[in-house]
C-alpha cells in the first residue's frame, strides 16, 4: 500500500471503467475502486489489479485480487457491470531469491 495524491486517485478513476470496491482485506473502504484492466499475475496465476481508496484526507493505491459478489475471482476477461460491487484482497507475491549454481 502506498499513499498517493488526490489528483492521481481522480485520474485513475477516469482511465477505464472502474470496478467499485466495498472492502479491501475485510476492511470497508471509502471511494474504493480498481482499474478494470489487469495489472499483473498473482501467485495463483490469476489477474491482479490496481486498487484505490480514501481514508480521511489521504488516498492510497495497492495491488489486489478482485472478488465478485459470488465469491469467485474476477478473471482475465472482465466485463464491467453497472452497479456491481466487489471486494479485494492484497496480493502477497513470493520474495525473489537468487539461486547459486
Amino acid at each position: 500500500m502506498k499513499e498517493i495524491t488526490e489528483d492521481r486517485w481522480e485520474y485513475m478513476l477516469e482511465v477505464l471503467p472502474p470496478m467499485y470496491l466495498l472492502e479491501i482485506d475485510g476492511k470497508k473502504v471509502k471511494g474504493g475502486f480498481a482499474v478494470s484492466e489487469a495489472l499483473s499475475h498473482g501467485p495463483d496465476g490469476g489477474p491482479t489489479f490496481s486498487a484505490y481508496w480514501q481514508e480521511g484526507e489521504k488516498f492510497y493505491e495497492q495491488e489486489v485480487s478482485v472478488i465478485r459478489p459470488t465469491g469467485k475471482n474476477v478473471g482475465w476477461n472482465y466485463t464491467a457491470y453497472a452497479y456491481e460491487k466487489f471486494v479485494a484482497t492484497s496480493v502477497k507475491k513470493p520474495e525473489k531469491t537468487i539461486m547459486n549454481g
